[in-house]
């Protein structure tokens, strides 16, 4: 008796599988500048890294697509262009009072008349969880193949690594098993959700087979491919029974067979909408392969079909525009103005102090002294408070100014640039002037992050002490406790311990390539002060 129902199960599968093979096949394609997309937000529980992850994820994805070395520039996820045979790829970074956005691009041409374009940003608004933006355009003379360049294995690599949500689910990259009648009840609940947008791949267990390991490894590569298109569901025999009652048996799945649900399905529904692929036709690696793959086209076609309508709404071709622009318009206006003042504030105390006779009383100087520092104040205020005009205004007032590249630039840089947030101590000057580290802007860039993001998280109150690897500005910058290396800065009159600083290079005795600042927050001034660079301090500061 079980053998015959078994034989009647098999018939029933052998007329539905039938069914669609001889209805026809439309395969989706992204011909006219139609995008396939998938938008995921980071877990709000996850690491603070979780952005840098995102991005590290997406240069590792990259560098396998292009096969030649890419940029230092790119592992550091900075703006970078880089071109090889039939590949081009670049990116944009833009880091403002709105948040942190990041994007690259790559433009391939894997045939003749094919060039098909793939965009991944990474964006961490202010105040918000991170979140990324995968999407492809063809823009080839003859059409692409949407399946073959979507970049699964990158998606789903991500979302090891960092908790990611879709459509306000965890974005799954490894197959569901059902196991329990809480489970089974669940799954049908959302297969018969009106409001359903993401396919499902339902597979089931043979019920005759001994080894499940060779099965096991063709879900796991199934649902990685469908990685943010569609879940993948897995149907031990006990379970198949179940669905058969709750859906009826002709849109059910058993014996080995895989099922693709498309949304909108419900009991009434057409089953030819929702493809049966028997078991016996996956019997060879190629015969498994050749289902996957019209699993994830189908699994596209209803991504591209459901359009987008995600939070992003930001592009690589935004950010390159914006950091295009940067140099110029009210971002100018500020350097120049603020450039103005600084020269003008400078130019009347040296013209009164030529001026002056030689035997001047101390107090005189002390009051040109005094007098010249207020100006000096004055103007870096004036400065400051345009700048945040700007940046209320979407600019970005520190982009016109390069990094410096020698080290007889650095101090009037800092002065220039970053006056009203970091001062750099008297000894500081003095050694700067024989520093022999070679990466002059990787020490401005370290600068440049312990006035923003250091003092403006001091500012508002918190700890913005991050013991580890400071991805913000290199990958080989570490954030480090000073232990036995602390020492006592005099500055302001006061005397300031030195507990923390920002290394490079640890690993080498060499001073061109190890970097060490020591520095510490002044709280009477609201200033980050950099005590020590670039070297490891030779003795205690007094």
């Amino acid at each position: 008796m079980r053998q015959g129902l078994k034989s009647l199960d098999e018939r029933q599968l052998e007329k539905e599988a039938v069914r669609v093979d001889t209805a026809p096949q439309e395969y989706p394609t992204l011909l006219g500048g139609s995008p396939l997309w998938v938008e995921a937000e980071v877990a709000p529980h996850a690491d603070p890294s979780a952005a840098h992850e995102c991005r590290r994820t997406t240069v590792d994805w990259l560098q396998d697509q292009v096969g030649t070395p890419l940029p230092r520039r790119a592992t550091t996820h900075r703006s970078f262009s880089h071109t090889d045979r039939d590949s081009a790829c670049r990116a944009v970074r833009i880091r403002d009072g709105r948040g942190d956005y990041w994007a690259v691009q790559l433009e391939r041409s894997p045939h003749k008349g094919q060039v098909t374009v793939t965009e991944v940003v990474v964006a961490h608004p202010g105040g918000h969880s991170p979140l990324v933006r995968i999407e492809m355009v063809d823009r080839s003379v003859v059409p692409a193949d949407p399946a073959g360049e979507y970049p699964a294995d990158m998606l789903a690599e991500m979302a090891e690594r960092v908790p990611l949500l879709l459509d306000g689910r965890t974005l799954s990259h490894t197959p569901i098993v059902v196991e329990t009648a809480d489970t089974m009840q669940g799954l049908h609940r959302m297969l018969v959700d009106p409001a359903r947008k993401m396919p499902f791949a339902v597979v089931s267990v043979p019920p005759d087979v001994d080894d499940l390991d060779p099965l096991k490894r063709q879900w796991v590569s199934l649902a990685r491919a469908l990685t943010g298109l569609a879940l993948v569901w897995v149907l031990p025999p006990k379970m198949t029974y179940r669905l058969s009652d709750l859906v009826t048996k002709p849109l059910s799945v058993f014996l080995g067979a895989w099922r693709f649900y498309r949304p909108g399905f419900n009991h009434l529904a057409d089953r030819i909408h929702h493809p049966l692929f028997l078991k016996k036709r996956m019997e060879d690696d190629r015969g498994t392969e050749e289902i996957m793959r019209q699993f994830l086209t189908m699994a596209v076609e209803e991504r591209m079909r459901a359009g987008s309508d995600g939070q992003l709404a930001i592009s690589y071709d935004d950010l390159a525009r914006e950091e295009a622009a940067s140099g110029h318009g009210p971002a100018r206006l500020v350097a120049l103005l603020r450039d103005s003042m600084r020269s003008g504030s400078a130019e009347a105390p040296r013209a009164e102090a030529e001026d002056a006779p030689a035997s001047a009383e101390d107090s005189q100087e002390n009051r040109r002294a005094d007098e010249a520092e207020r100006e000096r104040d004055e103007a870096l205020r004036r400065a400051a408070q345009l700048a945040e005009l700007v940046r209320a205004l979407g600019g970005n007032p520190d982009a016109v100014t390069p990094f410096p590249t020698a080290w007889e630039q650095f101090a009037p840089w800092c002065d220039e640039n970053l006056g009203e947030c970091v001062s750099l101590a008297g000894d500081v000057r003095r050694e700067l002037r024989g520093a022999e580290f070679e990466d002059v802007a990787l020490a401005a860039r370290c600068v440049h992050w312990l006035a923003h993001d250091y003092r403006e998280k001091r500012l508002r109150g918190g700890d913005p002490h991050l013991h580890g690897h400071n991805h913000d500005i290199d990958e080989g910058v570490l954030n480090l406790p000073c232990e036995a290396d602390c020492f006592v800065c005099k500055w302001g009159g006061q005397h300031h311990r030195v507990e923390w600083h920002l290394q490079c290079g640890a690993d080498t005795h060499d001073p061109r390539r190890c970097l060490s600042i020591y520095y510490f927050w002044d709280e009477e001034t609201q200033r980050v002060v950099v005590a020590s660079m670039p070297s490891h301090p030779r003795s205690a500061m007094s």
